[in-house]
């Protein structure tokens, strides 16, 4: 089976920058809903056809979508920047 992705909506990317600027909570929190449509979904879409792919030869790669993707939220812990957002999205194929 062929896989196919359509590619990150302009949205998603118009986001990921204005978060860049933005990077509160009080701005993040009303926005959650562009985040969720316009970068999280393409990215499960990703995923899921390079999973397709991945079939073929790299069976012991291929996760599930929802938890191969890193969260949004960023551990600031022990960091000097406590942004509390990441302003990318990433996702991991981990041997099984």
């Amino acid at each position: 089976m062929k896989a196919s992705f359509a590619g990150f909506p302009q949205e998603g990317t118009v986001f990921l920058r204005a978060l860049r600027k933005n990077n509160r909570r009080e701005w993040f929190q009303p926005r959650k809903q562009i985040y969720e449509e316009q970068v999280k979904a393409p990215m499960i879409e990703l995923v899921s056809a390079l999973n397709l792919e991945m079939m073929a030869f790299a069976r012991d790669y291929v996760s599930d979508p929802k938890k191969a993707i890193f969260r949004i939220y960023r551990d600031t812990r022990f960091s000097a920047d406590k942004s509390p957002y990441k302003t990318h999205s990433a996702a991991v194929f981990a041997k099984r």
